[in-house]
């Protein structure tokens, strides 16, 4: 018997019978009419209790979706640095690679010119021919008309160009830069040297040494001994660069004389 149908019973008479009574108000009920209530009660009772589970059980199923959405996202996430990291370190080890395969072709070409070379032996001044050739071609096409290009010919002592950088009209020379070309496949110290000397018997603001080969862990460009050593295809530019400091020099050192001859008034 349940909780319910016991409360609803009470003794009333002397040899301990019961009679049904209603569970909320307490009047004296007929047994059908009570089982009737105590079904009502329960099956409502029943009805809360599988509310409560489905409310529990959306609740909980809620929250596992939350759970689970979370941890999608934090592995989203984590995905994502991870396919980051490993581009970036896929991006590194190719272009590390590039950086070796370009050196390693640019060593196997140079050993391919000294076989070259070794295979066909010429004269000195044949092979550094087209050389001054090309950069003559080069020098004339890059600097104004008015400046003067010297190519000084074979035998003769010094650098192989003589550029005087004229400044007005009519023109004034400014300055000189020499340039020696080269076109050995050896380095040496003694070019960097030589041109050192020859700059400063022409009198030169600027010496270029125009070589293929440059010293040990040096490329491009480097300076030694006072002197510049470039690439051939970067002497161009570079003698526009030194050509505007030369003139710049120029107009300083005129405005200075200006200055200094109205303060002493001669």
């Amino acid at each position: 018997m349940s909780a319910a149908v016991a409360k609803g019973r009470e003794p009333n008479n002397s040899n301990g019978s019961a009679e049904m009574r209603c569970p909320t108000c307490g009047s004296p009920l007929s047994r059908p009419a009570f089982e009737a209530i105590m079904a009502r009660l329960d099956s409502e009772e029943k009805a809360r209790v599988e509310k409560v589970q489905r409310e529990a059980q959306k609740a909980a199923e809620k929250q596992v979706r939350a759970l689970r959405a979370s941890q999608e996202e934090i592995i989203s996430q984590r995905v994502a640095s991870a396919r980051e990291t490993l581009a970036k370190e896929a991006t590194e080890i190719i272009n590390a690679e590039k950086v070796k395969a370009f050196a390693e072709t640019s060593r196997l070409k140079q050993q391919l010119a000294d076989m070259q070379r070794r295979l066909q032996p010429k004269p000195a001044h044949l092979i550094g021919e087209p050389a001054e050739i090309s950069l003559h071609k080069a020098l004339v096409a890059a600097l104004p008309p008015e400046d003067k290009i010297k190519r000084v010919g074979r035998g003769v002592k010094g650098a192989d160009f003589i550029i005087t950088v004229m400044h007005g009209n009519p023109g004034v020379p400014t300055g000189k830069i020499i340039i020696d070309s080269k076109a050995h496949a050896r380095w040496s110290n003694k070019f960097a040297l030589k041109l050192k000397s020859d700059q400063r018997e022409a009198g030169a603001s600027f010496g270029i040494l125009s070589s293929t080969v440059m010293p040990a862990g040096c490329a491009e460009l480097h300076v030694q001994d006072g002197v510049i050593i470039a690439n051939p295809l970067r002497v161009p530019a570079l003698v526009l660069l030194l050509r505007q400091q030369i003139l710049d020099s120029h107009r300083l050192a005129l405005t200075t004389a200006d200055r200094d001859e109205k303060v002493t008034g001669c």
